[in-house]
């Protein structure tokens, strides 16, 4: 969500999901810490957006059924951009997220303070993503973040395995051109 040079807090709710959104390699170690908030944040929860579709469940009988799937599919869109993890190299890919958080930050007639998304690392986890203010946005220093850390609160993790569980997915050939099916369930807003 930060271009280059833009300072932003990466973090996680728990420890379990900062440690997977990390990815660290075998035998390698990792730093946790808890921290606090030091005021109450304006925060836009990216997963109850993704949930919220403003009503009763959608009949294909209704008159507006069209419209309520596409309002709905729009709402999962951003959550899905920002829940994807960068890939190394391909960092402008993420003009849209960087885009969406500066506006989030300071153009907003409210900005918020920052978003909170679903880990793609850790299945129930959520990530915390905090904007730094425009007063110190170009001077930015250990102060400039509503944060605290909570004395006594390091811990160190030495990564000894990692899980991963796969399904077989469907391909075919067809014109010369490999294609996939994908289970609906798995991309809901997908056409």
């Amino acid at each position: 969500m930060n271009a280059d040079g833009v300072v932003i807090f990466y973090g996680a709710t728990d420890q379990d999901t900062s440690l997977a959104e990390m990815r660290p390699p075998l035998g390698g170690d990792s730093a946790v810490i808890t921290l606090r908030t030091t005021k109450t944040l304006r925060m836009l929860d990216f997963k109850r957006l993704q949930t919220a579709y403003g009503g009763e469940p959608l009949s294909y009988f209704q008159p507006d059924f069209t419209e309520q799937v596409e309002k709905n599919a729009f709402r999962r869109r951003p959550h899905k951009l920002i829940s994807q993890p960068v890939t190394p190299g391909r960092e402008s890919d993420y003009l849209i997220t960087q885009t969406m958080a500066e506006y989030l930050a300071h153009i907003h007639r409210e900005p918020f303070d920052g978003v909170l998304f679903e880990s793609v690392q850790r299945a129930e986890g959520t990530n915390v993503v905090l904007f730094p203010g425009l007063d110190f946005a170009s001077d930015l220093d250990a102060n400039s973040f509503p944060l605290e850390y909570v004395d006594g609160s390091i811990k160190v993790f030495s990564t000894e395995m990692v899980e991963y569980r796969h399904r077989e997915r469907r391909v075919y050939l067809a014109d010369g051109k490999v294609s996939m099916n994908y289970d609906p369930d798995d991309f809901p807003d997908d056409e």
